[in-house]
């Protein structure tokens, strides 16, 4: 019955001489070694295993297309794919491990726009070349060498005849598939929100998504490198309502706000996590007594803005009004590229540092606060655990209190012009408790112990910074506010609704006259924080600012949350603007109907 059929034995010899195959196999092998050693990438590859096997998919794509169709330039493009998905591997290793930079196109640019002799020669050593030039011949010499291998490959005989050999790749091609279409799948089902850094996403996402920039910025004319300011938006009807409320002043007393030379050459700016204003027993008397003893000194002898509003929230949000004196994060992140604090202060030579204790996977914020914030630094739980040796430990990454003593320590150790933003996370809820007073807690709450720990750690921060004198002196400025209102908080606010509300602003400086001439319960949110701070380092405040200069009399606090509402308090009562709906026919709500499309054209 069986003896018309030829006996199939397995040509092993064969099999090795197949060299394209293994090959291919050991790059994306050395790959997916590269992609582990990332010090942001292995955390997640243990739950999110694709990244890894999806890289294999186009050069194993082109390695099935040489075997089945007998082609040697798809085994010479199988070897090349394998060689791009090795060095953007090996890239963005490098690129983390020496400048904590995630692996993008906005970094690549960056790398393309400060490569030269000098830079490489501070980087690599005086003597770089006498070693690179070596090193990119032998790569050039393997390459070439390999893909000679690749286009001398036997692909007669006996390989096709094997189940083992199709199986093998099936597999392999199956996974790397499979593996994309669930990157995919779930980058919709999570709106892109959770895992979609450069570091862990594939790299056919990767190639996709800057293939899209580059589509944006060539063709659609909505990119990053367009500003958000659109001021055809806004008419002269409107713009008049809109001065008088304090919003879009131009020339005379606005110009003379302009400092001639920078003010401060330190400007330290402390966003602690949902500290809303009424949690400080200062300036809330139904909170009890001594659970802000810092804050309440802070407030009592430095000037304090009583009528400061969250512009918007969660944290992301907070932060882009804070440093970008935007509304919309979102939209920011996707569709421009617009100037923030920390890219004004870097043109005037200060080091830009971000601090957060939490981690930067979190939301994809490591890539994206790079991008849109413009900073030259991020430290996220991941570095400061890397470069600070603190451990996560607390729900959300590293406590408060590591945050500071490593906030501090770079502080001592950076000298120059220097502008740190720190992010806090203890009083998120489920609320941490972190440094001296987590050991002996006061209150039966959970959020008041947190908010008492939260409060003693800020304290204990600002007296650090003042007693070194290194950092403190008449040209530093310490700002203690809040990235935004509070969320939660058992409700001893006693609101019925947790839309942005009011939240502290407390400026720390030897010399605060300046901050003293603000009316302290002037109307103001955290949009005009950034506006301010730049006229004091002497410079224009960009078109695509939103905020004013404090220093001018406005009384009205612009606020919004996702969503499209925005919230105007005045001093003639509270109205909200519903940005969904038609232009509102009311004078004042359309004026800022207006003013808001004039930064969002829609």
């Amino acid at each position: 019955m069986n003896q018309g059929k030829e006996k199939i034995t397995f040509d092993w010899p064969h099999f090795y001489r197949s060299y394209t195959i293994w090959l291919v196999f050991a790059l994306l092998i050395t790959s997916a070694v590269i992609a582990l050693l990332l010090p942001r990438y292995s955390s997640m590859v243990m739950v999110f295993p694709w990244p890894v096997l999806a890289d294999a998919l186009l050069p194993l794509l082109f390695l099935g297309c040489a075997i089945m169709f007998r082609r040697k330039w798809c085994a010479v493009a199988a070897v090349l794919m394998g060689f791009l998905v090795l060095s953007a591997r090996i890239t963005a290793y490098a690129l983390f491990k020496s400048a904590m930079m995630p692996f993008s196109l906005s970094s690549l640019r960056l790398i393309w726009q400060h490569t030269d002799a000098v830079s490489l020669a501070a980087f690599l050593g005086k003597y770089f070349l006498w070693w690179m030039i070596p090193a990119l011949l032998l790569l050039t010499a393997w390459l070439t060498v390999s893909c000679y291998w690749a286009w001398k490959c036997d692909f007669e005989g006996h390989f096709l005849r094997h189940r083992f050999n199709k199986v093998l790749l099936g597999i392999f091609l199956v996974l790397a598939l499979l593996f994309n279409i669930g990157y995919g799948v779930t980058l919709v089902i999570k709106s892109g929100r959770i895992y979609t850094g450069s570091q862990v996403k594939p790299l056919l996402f990767t190639g996709a998504e800057t293939v899209r920039v580059i589509y944006r910025e060539t063709v659609s004319g909505r990119s990053h490198g367009q500003a958000g300011y659109f001021p055809n938006a806004l008419s002269a009807e409107s713009k008049a309502i809109l001065q008088d409320y304090g919003f879009f002043q131009t020339g005379g007393p606005w110009e003379s706000l302009k400092e001639k030379t920078p003010r401060f050459d330190t400007i330290i700016i402390v966003a602690v996590e949902s500290l809303d204003l009424d949690f400080i027993h200062a300036l809330n008397p139904a909170m009890p007594e001594n659970v802000t003893p810092e804050l309440d000194q802070l407030v009592m002898e430095h000037p304090t803005l009583t009528r400061y509003y969250a512009a918007s929230q969660p944290t992301s949000w907070g932060l882009d009004a804070l440093l970008a004196s935007r509304l919309d994060y979102q939209q920011d992140v996707a569709d421009y590229q617009n100037e923030s604090l920390a890219s004004i202060a870097q043109k005037l030579g200060y080091q830009t540092t971000y601090f957060s204790p939490c981690s930067g996977n979190f939301a994809n914020n490591h890539e994206e606060y790079e991008q849109l914030f413009h900073f030259q630094k991020v430290v996220f739980a991941e570095e400061l655990q890397q470069f600070y040796d603190h451990e996560s430990t607390s729900s959300w990454g590293v406590p408060d209190a590591d945050l500071f003593d490593s906030v501090l320590a770079d502080l001592k150790k950076t000298s120059g012009k220097k502008l740190v933003v720190v992010s806090t996370m203890d009083l998120h809820p489920p609320y941490t408790q972190s440094g001296p007073e987590s050991y002996s807690p006061l209150f039966s709450s959970t959020f008041l112990n947190a908010l008492h720990c939260t409060d003693r750690n800020v304290g204990n921060f600002v007296r650090e910074v003042m007693a070194d004198l290194r950092i403190y002196n008449s040209r530093t400025l310490l700002v203690i506010t809040a990235d935004h209102t509070a969320t939660h908080g058992e409700n001893y606010l006693n609101r019925s609704n947790f839309a942005p509300d009011r939240i502290p602003l407390i400026f720390i400086t030897p010399d605060d006259a300046v901050f003293r001439a603000i009316p302290k319960d002037g109307y103001a949110s955290s949009i005009d924080l950034a506006p301010t701070l730049v006229h004091m380092l002497g410079q224009d405040v960009p078109d695509t600012f939103m905020g004013q200069d404090l220093r001018i009399a406005k009384n009205a606090a612009l606020s919004r949350v996702p969503g499209k509402l925005l919230f105007l308090r005045t001093s003639t009562g509270e109205f909200t603007v519903n940005m969904d709906s038609v232009a509102p026919a009311d004078k004042r709500e359309k004026a800022f109907y207006e003013y808001y499309r004039t930064f969002y054209e829609e």
